[in-house]
């Protein structure tokens, strides 16, 4: 009988046989006393008293705790009187008498069908009298779950309460969608009333399958009869990512970072559960139930792999990169990506810019993965380090000409470095610095002209002359210093000065010209 295997369930959940049961209770020295009168009254009848119905009372602890105190049967009046109760506050339970198991549905004092809702007895030492209990025919609700096309969920859970409080009693559907609370261990009785329904989608352990919001509903009991109420569960939109190593293999039970933005523009905030991580086939799940979320992967312990957050492509180093995954109109109820933790890796880097003294190089520092890792610079002359040379930019001066330079990339991400090195530049070419050359002596035939070169540097610079008549090269003519000859008369005199050093720019300054030259 349905009475019996819930009594049956209750005894056993308290740890009690039913001997223990009509034991005297462990309080027989108090004094205290709750009594009153049990009726039952049949659908749309009057009430009358209930012979041999079952009353227990449990003491509660200042946690909420219930213990078995005591109980007692109904006598022909339908009286009871729990005896020797310790001082407290107790929750009673009424159970309709064996003979009418099938027809009445058990209830908690007062008027509860679960100890949820139930009404605290206080005692303290005198009698505690209650209002008469009547206990009415159980019951039911029936119903379809589905989703919003009108599928049937299988295996959907549809939760009772008495409206108002916080616990009840669930079932299951069946392969159809269809529930009934008949079939349930602890809803088979419910006592007439006002519930609160709450249907849940399906539990799974694959972050594959759809997931359900719920759906909530009142419904109204009668006794003796059924109540129908059918539950739709919207579709949730949901992100699945799978996260591997680069070999391909799943990183399981992994740390997961998660951040959760409630509202539009509103901070990204960490959640108040965990841990999180990825499941036993590396999957992880986001749901639409916040406006975003930003996600970053790390690899299990011991694993060689760098983190990274998600950011539509290539993965993020830092959560400041991250993409926020939001839940547009037209997005599909359920997006997968795939997520590989591999080593920290870049293509190498470049530099731009002439190898020329006074030119600016600049440094491409190539595309790691995953995207903008911490990134060091170290330029190099030859192989060398430069000092000091520690930026994305490097100004070339002479002291690095013959020099063929690169740029050392070093990136840091989760813990992990790597350095990569560019391509070296052509040797570095020098700037010599240099005066205008002057002439000095007399324009006169039979006269010499000398040339001074100016200061010319960085030192030592080779200097080459050419002196010049009119602007044409006079042959031979290649010292520092010229004679002047009658050819040279009515003509003015000019030098060339070049200056040449190795890994420099080859240089010629030429000096004004002369007075026309004289007899």
């Amino acid at each position: 009988m349905a009475r019996r295997r819930l009594l049956t369930i209750a005894l056993t959940t308290l740890g009690l046989t039913a001997g223990g049961l009509l034991a005297a209770p462990a309080q027989a020295a108090d004094d205290g006393v709750i009594s009153g009168v049990v009726k039952a009254r049949p659908a749309g009848g009057t009430a009358s008293v209930m012979a041999d119905a079952n009353v227990y009372a449990y003491l509660l602890d200042d946690q909420g705790f219930s213990e078995f105190a005591g109980s007692d049967t109904t006598d022909a009046q339908g009286r009871y009187s729990l005896t020797g109760l310790a001082a407290g506050d107790y929750e009673v339970r009424i159970l309709p008498s064996d003979a009418s198991g099938d027809t009445y549905a058990e209830e908690y004092y007062d008027d509860s069908w679960t100890a949820y809702g139930a009404s605290a007895v206080s005692v303290d030492g005198a009698t505690a009298a209650l209002d008469d209990v009547v206990l009415e025919p159980a019951g039911w609700v029936t119903g379809r779950v589905t989703d919003e096309t009108g599928a049937p969920l299988a295996d959907a859970s549809v939760d009772l309460r008495t409206t108002g409080t916080n616990g009840g009693y669930g079932v299951q559907t069946d392969a159809d969608g269809y529930y009934d609370t008949r079939d349930g261990t602890y809803t088979a009785d419910i006592i007439p009333g006002d519930y609160t329904v709450t249907g849940y989608g399906p539990f799974s352990d694959s972050l594959d399958d759809p997931v359900y919001d719920a759906t909530e509903r009142s419904v109204d009991v009668d006794p003796a009869a059924g109540a129908t109420l059918d539950l739709v569960l919207p579709r949730v939109k949901t992100v699945v990512f799978t996260v591997t190593d680069a070999a391909g293999a799943p990183v399981t039970e992994a740390p997961v970072d998660l951040r959760i933005q409630r509202a539009a523009g509103g901070a990204f905030e960490l959640p108040q559960y965990g841990p999180i991580q990825t499941d036993r086939e590396g999957k992880f799940r986001v749901e639409a139930h916040v406006h975003a979320y930003k996600v970053g992967f790390h690899p299990a312990d011991g694993g060689e792999e760098v983190s990274e957050w998600w950011d539509g492509g290539d993965g993020a180093a830092r959560e400041a990169g991250a993409t926020a995954i939001t839940w547009p109109a037209g997005a599909p109820l359920k997006r997968e990506h795939d997520v590989v933790l591999g080593a920290l890796d870049a293509t190498a880097p470049s530099i731009t810019g002439a190898a020329v003294s006074g030119s600016t190089l600049t440094a491409n520092p190539g595309t790691w993965t995953p995207a903008a890792p911490a990134l060091a610079y170290q330029w190099l002359a030859d192989g060398d380090p430069i000092q000091g040379a520690t930026g994305p930019r490097l100004i070339l001066a002479n002291r690095h000409a013959g020099a063929a330079i690169s740029v050392a990339v070093t990136a840091d991400h989760d813990g992990r470095t790597r350095t990569t090195t560019s391509a070296a530049t052509r040797a570095v070419v020098g700037l010599l610095t240099s005066s205008k050359p002057r002439i000095t002596g007399r324009s006169k035939v039979g006269r010499v002209l000398r040339v001074k070169p100016g200061a010319w540097g960085p030192r030592p610079v080779r200097l080459r002359y050419t002196w010049l008549r009119n602007g044409k090269v006079i042959k031979g003519a290649r010292a520092a210093s010229y004679k002047l000859r009658t050819v040279d008369r009515g003509k003015r005199i000019q030098v060339r000065v070049t200056g040449t050093k190795a890994s420099y720019r080859t240089v010629t300054k030429a000096s004004a010209r002369t007075r026309k030259v004289s007899r």
